[in-house]
């Protein structure tokens, strides 16, 4: 007891490596515990996932979707077991990649081999991704103040206005049918510049 005591009177303050991802490990475990009680309770539910390149590591994100008091629920998962009841999974949707929406060889093919009600549909998110990659082909405006913003020589007048606002400059990047994260950084620079910009197109 005494050496049990004389420990619980040291002082820490849980930094260390190990501590941390423990702490991480456990708190991970407690969200996906009330996920999957949530899953038992309704019975029925779908499963998204999507692949990205996180510095030169391939990950795969796996999320299940699901209907709660008539309230579309999306939480992220991780990695979980589906293989205790093979009628609960309904649903299975991915982006267009052959690799995860070929009917023979594709992964929805090898999940509806194990899970036979698990139809597939195209995400919506993917295919308003589509949809609006298209429509860009056709309205130019925004395309040629994309492409005027982006160049950096053409960009002087845009950074000096900036500089006089107070305003920090971030760049506008090229953009990617595929990287996601590239929209978002531009939408934000944007954002953040949008007086400047203004400004540059009244002069």
């Amino acid at each position: 007891m005494r050496n049990l005591e004389k420990k619980l009177n040291l002082k820490t303050n849980y930094s260390s490596q190990i501590i941390q991802d423990e702490l991480i490990n456990i708190c991970a475990d407690v969200v996906k515990e009330i996920i999957v009680k949530d899953i038992e309770d309704v019975k029925v539910f779908g499963i998204m996932c999507d692949k990205a390149r996180c510095y030169k590591q391939e990950q795969m994100a796996l999320c299940v979707k699901y209907v709660k008091n008539l309230d579309v629920i999306e939480k992220f998962l991780d990695f979980i077991d589906f293989s205790k009841n093979q009628d609960a999974e309904t649903a299975q949707s991915y982006d267009g990649a052959n690799v995860m929406s070929g009917k023979f060889n594709g992964l929805q093919n090898k999940i509806k081999n194990q899970y036979p009600h698990a139809i597939y549909t195209h995400c919506m998110a993917h295919k308003m991704n589509l949809i609006v990659i298209d429509m860009c082909k056709y309205v130019k405006n925004p395309v040629s103040l994309y492409v005027h913003f982006s160049h950096p020589p053409k960009n002087q007048k845009l950074t000096e206005i900036l500089t006089k606002l107070g305003i920090k400059h971030t760049k506008i990047i090229r953009l990617s049918d595929a990287r996601w994260n590239y929209r978002y950084r531009n939408i934000e620079s944007v954002k953040n510049s949008y007086k400047a910009i203004i400004q540059v197109l009244e002069e």
